[in-house]
């Protein structure tokens, strides 16, 4: 169909069996040893993370992300450096990406917000943060601090199908902004009702709540 995929690492994900089938993403990674992506829009350039904190085990998985200190000074760098609109992906919140096997204290999530959109006197094209994990639909709006009238814009993606909302979100560009609207089908957890059975009014009260959702990322 002519449609450029970009693929990002979630928890659940193993970096060597990827790249055994897509070599090139590890060739094109400006941070060695991660899976990460820049990619080119029209009006907007976006950045893939990588915070896959991967075990040694290969029947386990880890569920919080990492921003470990090699892709993390690549990430404020390439901040520093934008001079497009940018927008910053990922499969974990930010509120989850401190260093391996440690979480993420508030420390370090504030530290992560400054990184995406500069210091008040020095900011950059950063315009937001979009993840999945969730797999919930939600927007949050974080005060970068009492004397900084900006706001840290996040996003979570719905779930394709496994649990939670289950949809999809659409980016839309435009000189000033961009907008990533829910297209939500269904809503269940821990997993579908089964074949027959009635269905439970409150899963649908949720996707009746949440139709026409969105989130508009404005150019700084």
């Amino acid at each position: 169909a002519g449609i450029e995929l970009t693929i990002g690492m979630g928890n659940h994900d193993r970096r060597e069996n990827f790249l055994e089938f897509w070599p090139e993403y590890a060739a094109r990674s400006p941070v060695p040893g991660r899976i990460v992506s820049t990619v080119r829009g029209v009006h907007f350039d976006y950045i893939m993370l990588d915070t896959l904190d991967q075990p040694v085990e290969t029947d386990k998985w880890i569920t919080p992300g990492v921003l470990e200190g090699e892709q993390r000074d690549w990430l404020a760098e390439a901040c520093r450096k934008a001079t497009r609109p940018l927008l910053v992906l990922a499969h974990h919140p930010a509120g989850e990406l401190g260093e391996p096997r440690k979480g993420c204290s508030y420390k370090s999530a504030r530290i992560f917000g400054e990184i995406l959109m500069g210091k008040k006197d020095a900011p950059t094209k950063c315009c937001g943060f979009i993840h999945g994990h969730d797999h919930q639909w939600y927007v949050t709006q974080q005060l970068l601090s009492w004397q900084d009238s900006r706001i840290g814009l996040t996003a979570c993606l719905p779930s394709t199908g496994h649990w939670g909302d289950i949809g999809f979100s659409l980016l839309r560009e435009y000189p000033d902004r961009a907008e990533l609207s829910l297209v939500q089908y269904d809503y269940f957890s821990p997993r579908p009702p089964k074949e027959g059975s009635a269905p439970n009014p409150a899963w649908q009260a949720i996707v009746r709540d949440r139709a026409g959702a969105r989130c508009t990322f404005v150019v700084p």
